[in-house]
Parts: structure tokens; C-alpha cells; sequence
């Protein structure tokens, strides 16, 4: 009776994917260092991995996948911990993100090697309220998530329409290191706050009407200390109603036929005296 209990315990924990450092495959992600996740799969859309804790998530191989990744958790004493170890992320169909954070989530996203997500297409309008890695939010009842970007891999972030790299409404981003680089778009949004203090950011965002770093309505941007940041080509490098830079590099350049017939503003602060000179 004892051998038959043992065997029995043994099989639930395997066929739950608990047993103690064993690497799950959910969908065509590799998910270690952590339980609280779940996945759905869809055949039109390709699946979900949902996040609720602590873990460390990569590609099951290294082709890119149709696989979604949502993160729902954390509060502002304990956020949690999601680790991007090699994530390649594609979306085909248009108007999907390739990774949302929940509105009310506190999140640390840990960098480690090189991480792409890829979105097609969104809509006209939706340049200030969502993005390619969204933070939801919501004007109407203030709800909003929290992100801080951390570690000493990579994040590219490849966009294909003019819609933030990172953000949404009400975002809260913090920039503490690794490496982003976005081939169009911003980092920021609607009623957003992005404070970048370490890390390198290389942004091209030629079309984008918004600006680079900030956008949208009432948002704040400060930047400080080993920061740094280029922006190549954008028609409003940085756009927002406060801007504080106190420390870092903040590089903005135009090096394009666009940029030669439609170069903007390098910093523009809406809420700001002397907005020229700020």
C-alpha cells in the first residue's frame, strides 16, 4: 500500500507540471522557476500564457511564435518577477498585442539574452492608449499597471504601425537597465509617467506623431543618472506636460529623407512656460 501511494503522488505532481525544477513546456513557451501560470491555446489566434507570479519564460525553440503572453499580479509592496530569457514573439493577425500587463499589476520584467516581440497592425487611434508590450489601463476609473524594465539582456521591439513600443493609458514605466530597441513607435502613453534612470533605449519613430519618449495627454517623463537614450528621426523626440532631466545622455538625431521634410520638435513640454526652451 505505501509503494502504491508513493507512486500516485509522484504521478500528480509530474502530471501538474510541480515537481521541484522541472522545465514546462506551455504552448511553444518553456516556462521554469515559478508554477503560477496557466495557458490557453486558439486555433485562429494562436494561445495565451498567463502569468500570475514569479517565473522565468523563453521560446521553446528559437522560430518566432504566434503565443500571446499576459501578466496579472503584483501589488506596489511585491511585485512580481517575470523573466524574459529568449522570447520571439510574432503576431499575425492584426490588432493583437504580443504581451499585455493587467490593469492593477505591479511588475519587474527581467531582461536576460535577446527577447522580439512583433505586432502587425493597429488601428488609427490607438497610438496613445495601447501598445506592442500594453499596459492596460483605464481613463475613466484611473485603474492603470506598473512596470519596471530590468537586467542585462535585450528587448527588441519591432512595430509596424504608428502605436507605442511600450504603454498605454495611465502606464507607470520604469526604466532601470538592459537594452530596448523599437524600430518605430514610443515608450509611454495617455496620462502616463516614464522615468528612465539606467539602460540603453534606440528608438526610430520617423511616422510617429507622438513623440518618442511620453505622448498623449498629461504625462510626465524624467530621466536621470546612467540613462541613456537615442532617438532617431522622430517628429517629437520627447512629448509630455512635465519633463525632468536631472542626469544620463539623451541623444536625438535626423538622418532621413523623412526627417529632412518633416523634422519636428527634439523635446516638447505642453505644461512647461517657455516650451522652446525646456
Amino acid at each position: 500500500m505505501k509503494k502504491i501511494f508513493t507512486f500516485l503522488v509522484a504521478f500528480l505532481a509530474i502530471a501538474g507540471n510541480a515537481v521541484w525544477g522541472q522545465e514546462a513546456d506551455t504552448g511553444d513557451f518553456t516556462v521554469t522557476q515559478g508554477s503560477d501560470y496557466s495557458f490557453e491555446s486558439s486555433d485562429s489566434e494562436g494561445g495565451i500564457l498567463t502569468i500570475t507570479g514569479d517565473v522565468t519564460v523563453s521560446n521553446t525553440n528559437q522560430m518566432a511564435t504566434n503565443n500571446r503572453i499576459v501578466i496579472d499580479g503584483g501589488t506596489e509592496t511585491y511585485p512580481i518577477d517575470v523573466t524574459f530569457n529568449g522570447i520571439n514573439i510574432k503576431v499575425e493577425k492584426d490588432y493583437r498585442w504580443p504581451v499585455m500587463i493587467k490593469s492593477g499589476s505591479y511588475v519587474n520584467l527581467i531582461l536576460e539574452n535577446e527577447n522580439t516581440i512583433e505586432s502587425p497592425k493597429f488601428s488609427n487611434g490607438t497610438a496613445a492608449t495601447r501598445g506592442i508590450l500594453w499596459l492596460e489601463g483605464d481613463e475613466d476609473t484611473g485603474a492603470f499597471s506598473s512596470l519596471t524594465i530590468k537586467g542585462e539582456g535585450k528587448l527588441n521591439v519591432i512595430v509596424n504601425s504608428d502605436i507605442n513600443a511600450i504603454g498605454g493609458i495611465n502606464a507607470l514605466i520604469n526604466i532601470e537597465s538592459g537594452i530596448i530597441e523599437a524600430t518605430k513607435g514610443g515608450i509611454g502613453g495617455q496620462n502616463s509617467t516614464v522615468n528612465i534612470s539606467g539602460g540603453e533605449i534606440t528608438m526610430n519613430t520617423e511616422s510617429s506623431s507622438w513623440g518618442c519618449i511620453g505622448g498623449g495627454n498629461v504625462s510626465t517623463v524624467i530621466i536621470s543618472d546612467d540613462a541613456k537614450i537615442y532617438l532617431k528621426n522622430p517628429k517629437n523626440g520627447i512629448y509630455a506636460n512635465k519633463i525632468e532631466i536631472s542626469g544620463g545622455t539623451l541623444d536625438i538625431t535626423y538622418e532621413s529623407d523623412y526627417a529632412e521634410n518633416n523634422a519636428g520638435n527634439g523635446i516638447v513640454c505642453r505644461g512647461c512656460d517657455d516650451p522652446d526652451t525646456q
